[in-house]
């Protein structure tokens, strides 16, 4: 055998190495995560929010995430409304890149907050 072959020999013994200890890296962080590969949550306020001119009742408003997603997320949102009157809210059109929130009387949200998360397959 020769040096360039056991050169090579040993990069790859080498490479197999840093492989496992970073799958067993990933485990790791993917445990403390609760299973969870990318995580967040997060408190959006009214002043970040881009509401359309005019009226935003009853139309999609746009939430985009800080840090896109690797893959498209699960998300669970929380209005932060306070009003004596019943709002009715929905969230759709989930990408990687964010989300939409509608709600009947927009002039009642004060905020949001969300979850949104990858769950480790």
């Amino acid at each position: 055998m020769t040096l360039v072959e056991r050169f090579k020999l040993f990069v790859d013994a080498v490479a197999a190495q840093f492989k496992a200890q970073e799958a067993e890296i990933i485990a790791i962080k993917t445990a403390a995560n609760g299973g969870k590969k990318e995580y967040r949550e997060v408190y959006v306020p009214r002043g970040s929010i881009k509401f359309h001119e005019g009226n935003s009742n009853n139309k999609w408003i746009t939430i985009p995430f800080d840090v896109p997603f690797s893959e498209r997320p699960m998300v669970n949102v929380v209005l932060d409304i306070q009003d004596p009157t019943i709002r009715i809210s929905y969230v759709g059109n989930i990408t990687t890149e964010g989300f939409d929130i509608g709600i009947n009387y927009a002039p009642s949200l004060n905020g949001l907050w969300y979850q949104a998360w990858i769950v480790d397959k």
